[in-house]
């Protein structure tokens, strides 16, 4: 399949982290979801440190949770 890699779900304090790793492309797709305000930038940071991406692109969302 095209979207065949991996997929993880991480449960954290405040809810979950959940990722899918395209082998074809080695896209990366992560997802953040809080119900408690956090900063994006060490988010960044973590995400360049681990995965060296070429690019990153954010999208915030604030939801009434």
């Amino acid at each position: 399949p095209d979207a065949a890699g991996f997929s993880f779900v991480q449960l954290i304090e405040t809810s979950s982290i959940t990722g899918h790793l395209v082998d074809k492309n080695g896209d990366a797709y992560i997802d953040i979801f809080s119900c408690k305000e956090f900063e994006i930038d060490p988010v960044k940071k973590v995400l360049n440190k681990f995965f060296a991406p070429k690019k990153i692109r954010v999208i915030f969302l604030t939801r009434q949770a």
